[in-house]
């Protein structure tokens, strides 16, 4: 995930959501990848999903149970 964990609500929503589990998510800055638009911005098997996803979608995305 990618974001802007200081200023942007809807990247801090996102962590919200994981609450502790926050630290097993592979999270950067998104000045760290040239062309982020969005924050959060997601990239799962190389496709760009923007905005804040909801567990469901996650799980649909990446195949993990929830």
């Amino acid at each position: 995930m990618y974001g802007a964990m200081g200023w942007c609500k809807y990247t801090q929503g996102q962590k919200a959501m994981f609450g502790k589990s926050f630290k097993y998510i592979n999270y950067h800055e998104f000045n760290d990848l040239a062309g982020i638009k969005k924050t959060p911005t997601w990239v799962i098997n190389g496709a760009w999903h923007e905005n804040v996803q909801s567990f469901e979608k996650l799980a649909a995305l990446t195949g993990c149970k929830i």
